[in-house]
Formats: C-alpha cells, sequence, structure tokens
C-alpha cells in the first residue's frame, strides 16, 4: 500500500509524508475539515495576526514618540525659512572660498582679496565668451562650464579639446561658439594638461566664483547649483524650451530662480521690492540643505526614541527569559533577536511613530495657516517634508513586507494543493519500515541542528518545532509515543543492513525526501508565529548521513 509519493519537478517543496489509507496533506498531516478552514484563512487576512497585549505597548510608545517629535518640530524647527538658507549658504561658501584660498597660499581674510587670488592663479578659457552669453549678470547661468555639477565638469573638459564654449541663447536654444584668442592660452597644450585645466582648475575657478566677483563679493552673482544648472541643462530639450504661454516658459522661470526676482517680496500692486530678491544659487541651495538638516532634528529625534525603545525592551524579555546573570552571559542572545531593524514589529513601530509624528506635523502647520493672511504660503513652510517623507518610506517598506508574506502564505497553499494531487497519483512508494527510516532521519536532521545552535533561545523554540512536528507525525502514523522514531545507532544500523543485502534502491528516494525536508515550516498550528524566523543552520546530510550510509 501506497506510503509515500515523490515529486521530482518541486525541489524546494517542505513536506512530511503522507500514509495510506488516511487523508493527509502533502506535508503528512491530516487534512484541514472545512471547520478549520476559515480559522486558517481568517489569520492571513488579518492585518497583523501577531499583535498582542505587549505589541500594543510598542505601539503606543511609539505613537507617543511621535506626538513629542511633533512638539519638538512645532517649538523648535517651526517655518522652513529662505532668508535663514540664504544668510547660513553665504556664509558657509564665504569661509569654504576663504580657507581654500588661503591654502592656495592667501595671507588674510579678505573675501574680496580671496576671490581676486583664486581668479588670477586659476583663470578659465570660458570666460572669454562672456559677452556671448549674456555678460557678468547672466553668464553665469547660460554657458555650461560654469555650472558647478556633472554637467559643467563635462562642458569644461569638452571646451579643453575643442576650443568651443557650450551654452544657451536668450531664446533658449543650444548654442555652440569659438573661445577668443586671447582666452585661448588657458588652453591645454597636450593631453594631460588638457585633462588637468578642464578639471583641477575648472573646479578652482568654479570656487572663486561662488561666493559672487571680487568687485563684489559676497553679494554679486554667484554659479548656480547642482539643481540649477542641471534643469538649465535640461531646458535646451524642445520639450522645455517650449513649454509655458505667454512668455513664462521653463527657461524664463529659471532665469528669473536664478536673479532672484521669483522668490522675491512683492507689494499690494504685485511689483517686487527693492532688496527682497532672494538668488537661487549655490548658496541657497547649501542653505536649504541646511534647512533640511534642521528638519530632520526631530525625524531622529523619533526613530532614535523608538529604535531604542524596542531595543531595550527586547533585551530585557532575553535577559529575564535566559536567566542572564552577568555581562559574560549576554552571547548567548541572539543578536536578531533584540536588533531595532528589520523585524515585522520593527517596521510597524516606525510606521505608527512616523505617521503620528506626520499627523500632529499638519496640525500645527494648519492651526498657524489659519492665523496667519497667506495661509497657503504658512502652511507650505511649516510642513516638515522630511518627515513626510520618511512616513512614506516607512508605509512602502511595511506594505511591502505585508505582501510578500501574503504571497508566500499564498504559494504555499498553492503547493499544499499540488502535492496533494500528486500525492493520489501513487508512484514511487515505501513501504511502512521505510518510511519509519525516513521519517526517523527527518528528526535526526533536526536534532542535530539544535545541537549547534549557538543562542539558548533559538535552541528552545527549534525543539518545541520538532515536539509538535514529531507528534503529529506518530498520530497521523497511529502509534503512541516516541519509539516510532529510531535513534541514531540502530538507524544506521537498518540502512547500512538492508542496503548489505542487496536491497538499495530506495535509499535514494529517501535521500531526495531527506533534502528536500527543510524544518520549521508552518505546522498550520497556535505556535507557528514562534517558528517564523527559524532557520537551519547545520548541514546533516553532508556531516553525517553521506558519512554513515552507502549514499556518497
Amino acid at each position: 500500500m501506497p506510503i509515500v509519493s515523490y515529486d521530482l519537478v518541486f525541489p524546494d517543496r517542505r513536506r512530511l509524508l503522507p500514509v495510506s489509507g488516511g487523508t493527509s496533506s502533502a506535508h503528512g498531516f491530516p487534512d484541514q475539515t472545512e471547520q478549520d478552514t476559515p480559522e486558517r484563512l481568517s489569520d492571513h487576512i488579518e492585518w497583523d495576526p501577531r499583535l498582542d497585549l505587549a505589541d500594543r505597548v510598542d505601539y503606543a510608545v511609539a505613537a507617543a514618540s511621535g506626538v513629542v517629535a511633533g512638539l519638538v518640530d512645532s517649538l523648535f524647527v517651526g517655518e522652513l525659512s529662505l532668508d535663514r538658507a540664504g544668510e547660513w549658504g553665504s556664509k558657509t561658501v564665504e569661509r569654504l572660498v576663504v580657507g581654500i584660498a588661503c591654502a592656495e597660499g592667501y595671507k588674510g581674510d579678505s573675501l574680496k582679496e580671496a576671490i581676486r587670488n583664486l581668479e588670477k592663479v586659476h583663470p578659465l578659457a570660458a570666460d572669454g565668451n562672456t559677452p556671448d552669453f549674456g555678460g557678468g549678470r547672466q553668464h553665469h547661468l547660460r554657458d555650461f562650464a560654469h555650472h558647478f555639477g556633472i554637467g559643467g565638469l563635462a562642458a569644461s573638459i569638452f571646451t579643453q579639446f575643442t576650443g568651443l564654449s557650450i551654452g544657451t541663447d536668450t531664446a533658449g536654444r543650444l548654442v555652440v561658439v569659438r573661445i577668443p584668442e586671447d582666452h585661448r592660452r588657458y588652453l591645454g597644450r597636450d593631453v594631460p594638461e588638457k585633462l588637468v585645466f578642464g578639471t583641477v582648475e575648472w573646479f578652482f575657478h568654479m570656487v572663486s566664483d561662488m561666493a559672487g566677483s571680487s568687485g563684489n563679493a559676497g553679494a554679486g552673482t554667484g554659479i548656480p547649483g547642482p539643481l540649477l544648472s542641471f534643469m538649465k541643462e535640461l531646458s535646451v530639450l524642445p520639450f522645455f524650451r517650449d513649454s509655458g504661454t505667454d512668455g513664462m516658459g521653463f527657461r524664463l522661470w529659471l532665469s528669473k530662480m536664478f536673479n532672484g526676482t521669483f522668490l522675491a517680496e512683492h507689494d499690494a500692486d504685485g511689483r517686487i521690492i527693492k532688496g527682497t530678491e532672494r538668488r537661487f544659487d549655490l548658496r541657497m541651495e547649501i542653505g536649504v540643505l541646511g534647512e533640511i538638516g534642521r528638519q530632520s532634528m526631530p525625524v531622529v529625534i523619533n526613530q532614535c526614541v523608538t529604535r531604542a525603545f524596542y531595543f531595550c525592551r527586547r533585551l530585557s524579555r532575553e535577559i529575564d527569559a535566559l536567566g542572564i546573570g552577568g555581562v559574560g552571559d549576554l552571547g548567548r542572545i541572539a543578536p536578531e533577536d533584540v536588533l531595532p531593524w528589520g523585524t515585522p514589529a520593527m517596521r510597524r513601530m516606525l510606521t505608527v511613530s512616523s505617521g503620528v509624528f506626520v499627523g500632529v506635523d499638519i496640525a500645527d502647520a494648519a492651526v498657524h495657516a489659519m492665523a496667519g493672511e497667506d495661509k497657503a504660503r504658512v502652511f507650505l513652510l511649516r510642513v516638515n517634508y522630511v518627515g513626510i517623507a520618511t512616513f512614506v518610506v516607512s508605509c512602502v517598506v511595511d506594505a511591502k513586507a505585508v505582501m510578500a508574506e501574503r504571497w508566500k502564505d499564498d504559494a504555499e497553499r498553492e503547493r499544499d494543493a499540488i502535492e496533494h494531487e500528486l500525492a493520489d497519483l501513487d508512484c514511487l512508494e515505501l513501504d511502512p519500515q521505510k518510511a519509519r527510516v525516513l521519517h526517523s532521519l527527518m528528526r535526526q536532521k533536526v536534532l542535530y541542528d539544535i545541537e549547534r545552535e549557538k543562542h539558548d533561545r533559538h535552541a528552545e523554540r527549534k525543539g518545541k518545532w520538532l515536539d509538535e512536528w514529531s507528534r503529529r507525525i506518530t498520530q497521523t502514523i497511529g502509534v503512541e509515543g516516541d519509539g516510532y522514531f529510531l535513534d541514531g545507532k540502530s538507524l544506521y544500523d537498518e540502512i547500512n543492513g538492508t542496503v548489505g543485502a542487496g536491497n538499495g534502491e530506495w535509499l535514494w528516494l529517501v535521500a531526495l525526501e531527506l533534502v528536500m525536508f527543510k524544518p520549521y515550516f508552518p505546522l498550520h498550528g497556535d505556535n507557528d508565529k514562534e517558528y517564523k524566523s527559524l532557520k537551519a543552520r547545520s548541514d546533516y546530510i553532508g556531516d553525517v548521513f553521506c558519512q554513515m550510509s552507502f549514499v556518497k
């Protein structure tokens, strides 16, 4: 009578062996009754079936952390300020320019003299085409060699090897002009010199232009930062060049951003208030990064508090469960059981804490906006965009993990159904004694892994899984007690005796099933959540089975 059915097509399948004469799943367990099915399905439909009283404490602390971080954002971060960004960016750039000039041999602390020294020592060939690209006010934006980014570096190298300068005209079209004779001496004479002039000399010249010209140091026209440079380079494409109506196209918007008129204050008649221009150049881009850094402060606090609580609580649990009495025993704790990342609970706590933070932040922004005159402006400036981005990332990561778990469960059910159908084919059979050998080998495989488990808690959970698995096997077979399973010596005596008598073909089928057997799979019982993260970390087949039997 058929005891075992083998499937050679699906090597990753986890299963126990069905027994002839009974209805069992491909894992060797009795089939689920119709009454059991709704309960099992509900476990998978729930958003998080592992939620318990302890987890509610975690989520409560995560929510409290989000509230505290929201209050920190409201009280200490406040509005996103372009004026503060411009001031901080300007001071940062000025210190950088003076510092680099001093490293180049300049003695002093005057920004104007530092710029003049750098311009003298590191001239740029493309400066000869200043009139072709709008003069002193516009050529830093329209001449690509003055863009502080990858595009600007490429344009500088292009100029060195071709003697041509690349940029845009007033209509936003791409133009290429020849370097004038009086600036061709700044072109390299050979390949190494061209590369040095196009990279190193270009960088130092960009530093000299960051804080304005020597004639108007600190307040003059700087250079576009990487973001504005990239957008300006995109503007030469027809899609962007032809966008917009009534003259307010993409290129004109970029020009107003660079000149400062777009971000300037306006009076009641819509006219620009003189002196309020805010140039969106490299200094402003650096300042905006500083503002983002300020917005990151409550987000980092929220992350640290949530993760620290998770770590401390899990560590306390492990110390209590393992009876650890000193620092020397801490090595018994598995790091993955306490470290605050990569677990479903940690992902959910971060989603809760960041979501609560965003809720508090938006509520604060709405309250301040209602009290102000320009409601939309106040609201947009008080929203913490770093917090929103963090919340979105947390939701995506959490959702992907939940969906991956559901897909895994669905795939497992499909494999169970396929194996159940294949088990009815009555092909490739083992008699009861050979099935007993196979079950005993499976048990030995798990025992071998448990003996080599370094962490006590993991070994305890693996032992619990083995006890439940063994109990279900004996119930399915129809025997009582552990006497059904052969121990190591009697097991291999049985194998070697049968193979030695010339009847060894069945052993290949047993070996195949043993390789396919992956312990710690869900047993569809109440304790499956404890087995979720267990993994076999030993090689019983290579270390023991192939050495003690006739399989080589």
